[in-house]
C-alpha cells in the first residue's frame, strides 16, 4: 500500500498515455477504412434516379416527314389579306368654296335695353367714386378721373372723364329752412358714344346694346342667352369675353388665346 501511495501519480499518467495510444490506433484504422470506401465509391458511383423507359418514336418520325415535305399553298381567287370593298354610295368630292361653315355660335339679335346708373358717393375733392349699375349685382369703385369703370369680374367700358364739385340750397320742409345739398357731377363716357352726366344721388337712365346669342355645341342641344359688353360666357367648352356690341355685330375674344372673333347678325331660326 505504501508503494501505491508513493507512486499513484505515475500510475495515473501511465494509464492516460495507454488510453491515448489506444484512441490513436483506432482513429488510424478508421481513416484507412474511410479512404478505401471513398476510392471504391469513385470507381463505382451509385445509380441516381430510375432507368429511362423506351419511348415510341413513330409520332416524331411522322412529324419529321411532314417538315421535310410541307403542304403547298394554293392560289386563292381573292387576296385573303385585303379588306373587302364596301359600297358607301356616291361621295361628294367637289364642295363649293362658298358653302358656309357651320359654327356653334350665332348672333340672333341686338336690342337697346334701358338701365339706370347712380353716382352714389365720393371722397375729398373728387376721388374714390362709387357708381351703381342697376342691372349688375354690385357697385363699382373708381379711384380717380381717367380710370375705367370696371373690376376684376367685368369691364363696363365706361370711363370717368370729368368731375365737378357743386352745391345748391334747397328748402327743407321738415326743418322749415334752406339747407345746402351736394349736387356734384360725374361725367362718364364710352368710346364713340355721347358722354353721360351723373348727379350725386340722382338716378340717370341710359340705354345699352344687349345681344342674344345661340350656342350649339356638336351633338348637343342649342341654348340661347343674353350678353352685355364686358361680360363673359362659355360655349362648347370655351370661355369668351364680349369686347363690343354694335347694332348688327358682336366682337368676342377667347379668354385663353385672346383671339378675337366677330359674330354677324343672322336670321333667327
Amino acid at each position: 500500500m505504501d508503494l501505491l501511495r508513493r507512486h499513484w501519480e505515475k500510475l495515473l499518467l501511465t494509464g492516460v498515455l495507454l488510453g491515448v495510444i489506444g484512441v490513436t490506433i483506432w482513429l488510424s484504422l478508421r481513416v484507412g477504412e474511410l479512404t478505401e470506401e471513398l476510392q471504391q465509391g469513385r470507381r463505382n458511383p451509385p445509380a441516381k434516379g430510375k432507368e429511362v423507359a423506351v419511348i415510341d418514336t413513330e409520332a416524331y418520325q411522322r412529324a419529321i416527314a411532314h417538315l421535310q415535305s410541307p403542304l403547298q399553298w394554293k392560289i386563292a381567287e381573292r387576296d385573303p389579306f385585303q379588306m373587302p370593298q364596301i359600297d358607301r354610295g356616291p361621295v361628294e368630292t367637289n364642295v363649293p368654296p362658298d358653302r358656309p361653315v357651320s359654327t356653334s355660335l350665332a348672333l340672333l339679335r341686338v336690342e337697346r335695353v334701358p338701365f339706370k346708373m347712380n353716382f352714389k358717393a365720393y371722397v375729398g375733392e373728387g376721388r374714390n367714386f362709387q357708381i351703381d349699375f342697376k342691372f349688375r349685382p354690385r357697385t363699382f369703385f373708381v379711384e380717380k378721373v381717367g380710370d375705367v369703370i370696371k373690376d376684376r369680374f367685368e369691364d363696363t367700358g365706361y370711363q370717368v372723364i370729368k368731375f365737378e364739385r357743386k352745391a345748391t340750397n334747397v328748402f327743407h320742409s321738415s326743418l322749415g329752412r334752406e339747407v345746402t345739398v351736394d349736387v356734384s357731377e360725374l361725367t362718364v363716357q364710352r368710346p364713340g358714344e355721347k358722354p353721360v352726366v351723373l348727379v350725386l344721388n340722382r338716378e340717370a337712365e341710359e340705354e345699352e346694346p344687349v345681344a342674344t346669342l345661340r350656342c350649339k355645341p356638336f351633338m348637343s342641344d342649342a341654348t340661347t342667352f343674353r350678353v352685355r359688353r364686358g361680360q363673359q360666357f362659355t360655349c362648347a367648352g370655351k370661355t369668351y369675353k364680349v369686347v363690343d356690341i354694335t347694332f348688327n355685330t358682336v366682337i368676342i375674344a377667347d379668354i385663353l388665346t385672346e383671339e378675337r372673333r366677330t359674330l354677324l347678325l343672322t336670321r333667327e331660326g
